[in-house]
């Protein structure tokens, strides 16, 4: 008969007879053997670790990029050549950003009540 495995965790134990009785074959199975909890604990903190620096890196970014778009912004007010097109593309996304704030409260009052 051969032998089923099936391998769901990495650690695995060996399990044979220390005293072999006379005429029986040396027989090994290997069980999965659960994961410690301070393997998990340590695992889910080195996770932790690596997302805080991820968020971190993420949110330089975000600021050299707001930072930039802003020095962007400050040199087109200085130079006065501002485009209309721009402004108006503001505007109408100003108005629709209202329109939907007003909508959204809308919605709130009417489930509120409810």
């Amino acid at each position: 008969m051969k032998g089923l495995s099936i391998c769901r965790q990495i650690n695995i134990e060996d399990i044979t007879e220390l005293t072999p009785r006379r005429g029986a074959q040396l027989v090994h199975i290997k069980l999965n053997k659960p994961p410690q909890l301070e393997e998990v604990d340590s695992k889910i903190s080195q996770l932790v670790d690596i997302l805080m620096i991820l968020e971190q890196s993420l949110d330089k970014l975000e600021q050299e990029y707001f930072q930039d778009v802003a020095a962007d912004d400050d040199t087109l007010s200085d130079q006065g050549d501002i485009d209309e097109n721009w402004n108006a593309l503001h505007q109408e996304y100003n108005e629709e950003i209202d329109d939907k704030d007003i909508e959204y409260e809308a919605l709130l009052k009417r489930f509120s009540s409810q």
